[in-house]
């Protein structure tokens, strides 16, 4: 587990070099094996806002000794609080500020450094180890130099790198994600990158920072965007890559099992639920096509509105009449069969019209069309209207259609079967 980072804030301007050192010496003595510490003491030279606002932000518990008054130490609080850290204040000399005690809620203030190292201890069980749950599901332990390393490419993508400024964006982030990953055990890449996103748009937008930092950090958050472009971009190109590799191999799978089955007849299902095996094979539709779907089920595919409209069909067709539109079936299924495997050995696929002659019509007339399937069928996610058919005449004389339309090489979807009363026409 990352060791934690403690901000020791306080009095320092107007103070001697004891009454700045001290108290914070005696914090770092009692806490060291424990904690990492943040003194601004360390960097007396360089006591710029920006940079006290960053090293505050990048830890995770600030201990505020507020031995005397200082407007210093309560902005320092104040800012810690806005962003959600816990603050342990020492209230030695018993100032008691009800502004104060408001601010560290729900903590509540102590009066020595001992009750504050005690406090700080306690509140570090509360930064528990966690997880990031990447896009892809996998869970991934919580990486800080992982995030400072997309920081600096950001920033030199943008032509600013400079690591102290880089670490004014990732430091702050990294202890805010902490907070946040400690309570729930799971942070998601979607949240780091919007706690990114947070952390440059206030930096753009802070009136208090220079401008030129304010500009640097709008720099640094369109060159993130543009790459995550870019990203998508590959991403996406590597998607259908994958794809059109995974379609070659699916085609390739389909064409050696097409030419393993190629010369093999097609099984004919054995007849089921007739008592009398010698008398005619089919004496329902349900029972033809349940027979026809068993055997073409690789080719044909009956919609529910074809199994529909066959049943409408009155009055129902003899059994000579079934085994007539079997056939019909059938040659269509043997049909897609073949083209199937003309398909698969670059051979010129079998024609509609050489096969079927005048029993085979590409589309219906207007006439027909403005009045059958005004709405197209559904079927995979796709519209299929069904115009194609074939026909035969009962022994009635009455013709017969099945209407049909191509899913694929190798496949029919048959839409419709039955006569013009069938489809609800005046004949």
């Amino acid at each position: 587990m990352t060791t934690l980072r403690v901000y020791l804030a306080g009095p320092i301007r107007g103070c001697s070099e004891e009454q700045q050192t001290w108290w914070r010496k005696e914090v770092k003595e009692r806490l060291n094996r424990e904690f990492e510490f943040e003194d601004p003491t360390d960097w007396a030279d360089d006591k710029g806002i920006p940079l006290e606002i960053a090293k505050l932000e990048a830890c995770d518990i600030v201990l505020a000794n507020m031995w005397k008054e200082s407007i210093g130490t309560t902005l320092g609080i104040v800012r810690a609080r806005q962003q959600g850290k816990p603050v342990v204040l020492i209230d030695p000399n018993r100032i008691s500020n009800a502004i104060l005690d408001t601010l560290v809620l729900p903590e509540t203030h102590v009066h020595s450094i001992d009750e504050a190292c005690m406090r700080v201890r306690k509140l570090a069980v509360e930064f528990k180890p966690f997880v990031v749950a990447k896009k892809d599901g996998e869970p991934e332990d919580f990486n800080p130099r992982k995030l400072a390393r997309s920081v600096s490419a950001a920033a030199a993508a943008a032509g600013r790198g400079d690591p102290g400024f880089e670490e004014q964006i990732s430091g702050p982030v990294i202890a805010k994600l902490r907070r946040e990953g400690g309570q729930s055990g799971t942070v998601t890449t979607e949240r780091i990158r919007t706690a990114v996103f947070e952390r440059l748009e206030w930096m753009h937008g802070d009136p208090n920072l220079p401008r030129d930092l304010r500009t640097r950090a709008a720099d640094i958050l369109e060159a993130w965007k543009q790459r995550e472009k870019v990203k998508r971009g590959e991403d996406t190109i590597k998607e259908y890559e994958e794809r059109a590799l995974r379609a070659e191999e699916d085609a390739a799978n389909w064409k050696r099992l097409l030419q393993d089955l190629r010369g093999q007849p097609v099984p004919v299902p054995e007849p089921e639920d007739r008592a009398e095996k010698s008398g005619p094979r089919y004496t329902t539709i349900d029972q033809m096509l349940r027979d026809v779907t068993k055997r073409w089920k690789a080719f044909l595919v009956f919609h529910d509105e074809a199994k529909a409209t066959a049943r409408r069909i009155k009055p129902g067709l003899s059994p000579r009449g079934l085994e007539d539109l079997y056939a019909l079936l059938e040659r269509l299924g043997e049909f897609a069969k073949d083209r199937a495997f003309a398909a698969v050995a670059d051979e010129t696929p079998p024609d509609f019209s050489e096969r079927f002659g005048d029993r085979y019509a590409p589309t219906e007339s207007k006439e027909t069309k403005d009045r059958y399937r005004k709405e197209p069928l559904e079927h995979g996610g796709k519209k299929y209207h069904g115009l194609q058919h074939l026909k035969m005449t009962d022994e009635r004389g009455r013709k017969v259609r099945v209407y049909f339309d191509e899913i694929s090489t190798a496949q029919f979807l048959v839409c419709a079967i039955g006569h013009r009363e069938t489809f609800g026409y005046d004949g």
